[in-house]
């Protein structure tokens, strides 16, 4: 939906001699709907291009699923003529689809969730940390936070970053440490991470949503030494 509302919907108005009066942008929400006025005014009678975001589209409610009609009409006097078109709201697939074992084993203790890295205690790469007693906890500075879901949330309205994204609004408030985790618990999150160019200069930042699961939880005895450890899967994009 937030790229929906940068879409640009471009128009030209021809005629053999008439004045065009008025030129009107109509929307409606699926085929059943009924056009509304759109909210702009003093549009080009001759040609022009309208941003979504200048409209009153958000007055549709419109979501994963719908369509989004619009109609151009041009008004002559007494005459009217308009086109129209649609488009449709699909949900965006994931760009990045990691998975990985994180454990209390200083070895392999973090995780990258945009790369699915698994690194050592210290490393600089990681952005979540194993915590005690079956958890996971943000580091070394990563604006990361999660917010939990039901395990069967995407069940019926698919799984994407446009999903993730509503999910992640309107959850609970955003954590960055959970602990006590179960095979199947499930999150979606939100990471702003920073754009960097060539020589390692933050030009910008880009923020992306995704899904974490949580498979099997283990723990295993090596050499007399108890190691907890638990199975991630995790998707996201921008």
């Amino acid at each position: 939906l937030d790229s929906l509302s940068t879409r640009v919907l471009e128009y030209s108005v021809s005629t053999h001699a008439a004045t065009v009066d008025e030129v009107t942008l109509w929307l409606k929400k699926n085929v059943a709907g009924t056009y509304t006025n759109s909210g702009l005014d003093n549009l080009s009678t001759d040609e022009g291009s309208v941003e979504i975001s200048d409209t009153n589209y958000e007055t549709l409610n419109l979501t994963i699923g719908d369509t989004l009609y619009y109609r151009f009409t041009a008004t002559s006097g007494t005459l009217t003529d308009s086109a129209s078109s649609y488009i449709a709201i699909n949900n965006k697939a994931f760009a990045v689809s990691n998975e990985g074992i994180l454990s209390d084993d200083l070895t392999m203790n973090q995780y990258n969730l945009e790369s699915g890295e698994v690194s050592a205690d210290g490393d600089e790469s990681g952005e979540i940390a194993f915590t005690d007693p079956t958890g996971f906890t943000v580091i070394n500075g990563a604006n990361i936070s999660f917010v939990p879901v039901t395990a069967d949330y995407f069940e019926t309205i698919g799984e994407g970053v446009v999903t993730a994204r509503e999910a992640f609004m309107a959850g609970e408030t955003p954590l960055q440490t959970i602990t006590s985790l179960s095979n199947g618990d499930t999150f979606v999150y939100r990471a702003v991470r920073d754009i960097l160019d060539g020589s390692g200069t933050v030009t910008g930042s880009e923020t992306v949503y995704g899904i974490l699961k949580i498979g099997s939880v283990f723990i295993t005895t090596v050499d007399g030494e108890t190691v907890v450890s638990f199975e991630i899967e995790n998707m996201e994009g921008d």
